[in-house]
């Protein structure tokens, strides 16, 4: 019988971020070794429950015919996704895992994830995708502030926050007012538990 793969699908802890060795210690990678599966991981660091249903959708329309076990993990509430304001939306019908900026964030940007002094990286998972585009930004609420409070406001260059380098600071002290006055995770609760129930009826 043909060995299909085993998925992950998640955020920061999924890939495993906090491990030593990104490649054998994550719970992912324990699971298809003990079930003998060979591994994708879809997670990436500072998603939202709704890029993770992105990530559930591309296994249903991209990889199902190679995968038989798809592990799941949810995040956070406090989370946000937007599109930088150039963006050009020309003949795009639909918002896909193939936008979702995985280059940007750790172990698949350079130099960005350390372990005992050593630069760890991974290869991103969805370089070798002809339609990856990597636009769309997911990122923690805590992120938006740390970077506007440390970084933003003062108009100084950070080499973890370079993505968000090109985005109108008028922009991002939007974000920061948002996340700091207005935000309720109540209200994202209920709408993640909708999109990642969503998720699931497309696996």
């Amino acid at each position: 019988m043909e060995n299909k793969k085993l998925v992950v699908c998640g955020d920061s802890f999924a890939v495993g971020i906090g491990c030593h060795d990104l490649v054998n210690e994550p719970v992912g990678s324990l699971v298809a070794r003990e079930m003998n599966k060979p591994l994708i991981n879809l997670a990436k660091g500072s998603s939202t429950n709704f890029s993770i249903f992105l990530q559930m959708q591309y296994v249903a329309d991209k990889l199902a015919n190679d995968v038989d076990l798809v592990l799941v993990g949810n995040t956070s509430y406090d989370r946000v996704e937007w599109f930088p304001l150039d963006t050009d939306f020309t003949g795009v019908s639909d918002i896909t895992n193939e936008m979702v900026n995985y280059h940007e964030y750790p172990p698949y940007m350079e130099n960005s994830y350390h372990v005992h002094g050593k630069n760890i990286s991974l290869p991103n998972p969805m370089a070798a995708d002809p339609d990856y585009s990597g636009e769309m930004f997911t990122e923690n609420y805590m992120g938006v502030i740390d970077y506007w409070e440390t970084y933003g406001k003062k108009n100084q260059i950070t080499e973890y926050y370079k993505r968000f380098e090109n985005e109108p600071k008028a922009r991002m002290n939007t974000l920061y007012n948002y996340a700091t006055t207005i935000h309720e995770a109540r209200i994202n609760r209920i709408y993640s538990i909708g999109v990642l129930a969503m998720g699931h009826q497309r696996l």
